[in-house]
């Protein structure tokens, strides 16, 4: 399913502060993988998200083009469930923010932080932190 990857792509990428990767770019079958190897899907696009906006506007393209989303938080989902056939993959991988209001003992986490950048703050605040026992999983999933 290549059809909006001409017109479309052009206008993803005019609308978005992050790059938009086509199966006919450099680079795309290193975006398109997953941890899991055994996982070998080819996204129509591959929205590298740098912002909500961008994430926003990238979920609207594939909701007018009719396409199938995968989000991509760390990349680690064992099932492949970051990443669709001919569809679009919106990777959260540049929003890795992690905020720590130490008061409020609250934390905001950004959707492509992953456990090695989570734990990291909380640490600083003498916050305990349970996680994975890898640290490179996504933590949001």
């Amino acid at each position: 399913m290549t059809r909006i990857v001409g017109g479309r792509a052009e206008a993803l990428r005019a609308a978005m502060a992050g790059a938009v990767i086509c199966p006919q770019d450099p680079g795309y079958d290193e975006a398109r993988a997953v941890w899991n190897a055994d996982i070998d899907r080819r996204p129509s696009l591959i929205a590298r998200c740098g912002s909500a906006a961008d994430v926003a506007v990238a979920v609207g393209c594939a909701q007018a083009e009719g396409l199938e989303v995968a989000v991509r938080g760390g990349g680690h989902s064992m099932s492949g469930q970051s990443v669709v056939d001919g569809g679009l993959v919106v990777d959260l991988g540049g929003l890795r923010r992690v905020a720590v209001d130490a008061p409020a003992r609250r934390a905001r986490v950004g959707g492509g932080a992953c456990w090695r950048t989570s734990m990291r703050r909380p640490r600083r605040t003498v916050w305990p932190c349970r996680a994975e026992w890898s640290r490179t999983p996504g933590s949001v999933g």
